[in-house]
This record gives C-alpha cells, structure tokens and sequence, in this order.
C-alpha cells in the first residue's frame, strides 16, 4: 500500500524585526531558516501579499506561484456589530478560484449621540508593542483641541505614556482604561467615533483591531504600511497616514471632528468592508479551498 506524502501548509504572519542583538540573531534566524522552510511548504498562506512582498518573504513570493495564497484575518462580525438593527443576509461564500473576495452586504452602525469627537487606542502598551506608536498620536492629540482619546491596554510602558500625556497639558482629554475584557470591549468600540492605529513599523503585519473596529460601524485612521493598508480603503473607510507623521494624523482626526455625517458615513462603509470580506464564515471557506486543494 502507497504511503501517502504528508503535506506541510505554514502560515507566514509577520518578520521577526528587533533592535539590538535581538535583531541580529532574528535577522540569521530568518536568512537560515526561511528558505527552507518556504521549499517545504506545500502552500505558504499570508494575510496580504501586499505584506510579503515588502519584506522577508519578498525574494520568494514570485518563484513560489501557485504555492502562495493570500488569506487574510476575520473577525466575529456579529459581536462587534451594533444590536440596533439584524444582521444583513450573509453575502455567499467565495469559490475556490476567487481567492477569497467578492460579495455583498449591507452595513450596520452605531447610532451616536454624543457631541464632538472621541478616539480610540486597542493594543499593547509593552515594550514588544511599541511599534504601535501611541507616542505618535499623543503628540497628535496635542495639536487637536477638543478631542478625547481612550487608550485600552497595559503594559509596563504605560507610566511613560502617562507622563507624556501630562507633559504634553492632554491628561484631562486622555483616559486610560487599562485592560478591558472580550465581553465589554465591543461596547468600548461602540462607544468611539473612530479608531486610530498609528503603528510605526512592519512589525505590524496587518491590524485586527481595525477589523474590530469597523465592523463595530467606526472609521479607522491607521498608518501606511504594507499589509496593514490593505485593510482599510483610504477616503472611503479610514484614513491612511505616513508612519510617524504626528501633524498628518491630527490633519486626519481634525478633518472627521468637523464632519460629524463624514464621518457616519465612513463608518457605515467600513461596516460594509468588514462584512463583505472579513468574515469567519468567508476566510473559513478560503481554508478549506487550500486544503481542499492539497488532498
């Protein structure tokens, strides 16, 4: 009886990038290693291909063809999105041979009552997350009357971002929640007007908390970087930004706070985004096609 070849399917999410000797021994890390494991692998999965071909992976992407698929993160639409309305038929699930896009759907947002305008932070405030660039959008915030800005997450770096929110005369305006449970994070996405990810690296490979965001009916304003942009439709669902770019951010955050119906309307179009493309039942389906594929 023929013994049947076992198939080997690696999921590529990020390159390892550190500082330091850390990024001496991830960069032989992945000059060793990464070539071989790219020749093993069956099928090789990445969020974006937008990703992989501006880093590590960028000397392989074009040799390896037809053992490439780009798969990119989901989300629970039906958590994050507002009860206010029932969820819209499911848009069908994609064929093999589409890659995973298509489809169509209605969206759903949050109606908000609030006056003004209040941004959101979700992410890591540690040392290993500190390319997602908080001190970036305080010193946006700095430039922007009138604005109030959550931040949810903790880490030892949070004392310092502290202080620098009381440096830069924003404490009032800048409310730390800490650590905030999968239960009532949705109500917390609920509860902003617009998501910022100001992320200053390709460290960060894609960003689900946009995803998170904009199937709670936000508009996202995030940093142009690889992957990460291919999430968000610039103009139409968020905003993209230069990494690093404080003044271009509170540029992007001032424009939303003086249109109150823009940004409604962004929101509903990132509702729609999401649910079109994001969801598990659709990014499941584009799995099963790579695994389909391989028995």
């Amino acid at each position: 009886m023929e013994k049947t070849r076992r198939r080997l399917v690696v999921q590529y999410h990020m390159d390892l990038i550190a500082d330091g000797w850390r990024g001496v021994v991830f960069a032989e890390y992945q000059r060793r290693a990464l070539p071989r494991l790219v020749r093993a692998a069956d099928r090789l999965v990445v969020s974006s291909l937008d990703y992989a071909r501006h880093g590590a992976l960028a000397p392989f992407v074009e040799r390896l063809e037809d053992r490439i698929a780009e798969i990119p993160l989901g989300v629970d639409v039906e958590r994050f999105a507002s009860q206010e309305q029932p969820l819209p038929p499911s848009p069908p699930s994609p064929r093999c041979e589409e890659g995973g896009e298509g489809g169509t759907g209605r969206s759903r947002i949050s109606a908000r009552s609030e006056s003004g305008i209040s941004i959101l932070f979700v992410g890591g405030l540690d040392r290993a997350h500190a390319f997602k660039g908080v001190p970036v959008l305080l010193e946006a915030l700095a430039q922007i009357p009138a604005v109030r800005l959550r931040i949810v997450g903790d880490g030892d770096l949070r004392p310092q971002y502290e202080q620098r929110a009381r440096a830069l005369g924003i404490a009032d305006r800048t409310e730390f929640l800490g650590a905030v449970s999968d239960a009532d994070l949705p109500n917390v996405y609920r509860g902003a007007s617009v998501l910022v990810l100001p992320s200053v690296s390709r460290s960060e490979a894609f960003g689900v908390v946009l995803l998170e965001a904009m199937a709670s009916g936000i508009p996202v304003i995030t940093a142009d970087l690889p992957g990460v942009r291919t999430v968000v439709v610039d103009g139409e669902t968020g905003f993209l930004v230069p990494p690093g770019d404080a003044g271009a951010l509170a540029a992007r955050i001032a424009d939303l706070a003086a249109d109150p119906k823009r940004t409604a309307h962004m929101g509903a179009m990132a509702s729609a985004r999401v649910f079109e493309r994001y969801g598990w039942e659709r990014v499941v389906r584009a799995w099963q096609c790579v695994y389909d594929g391989l028995v």
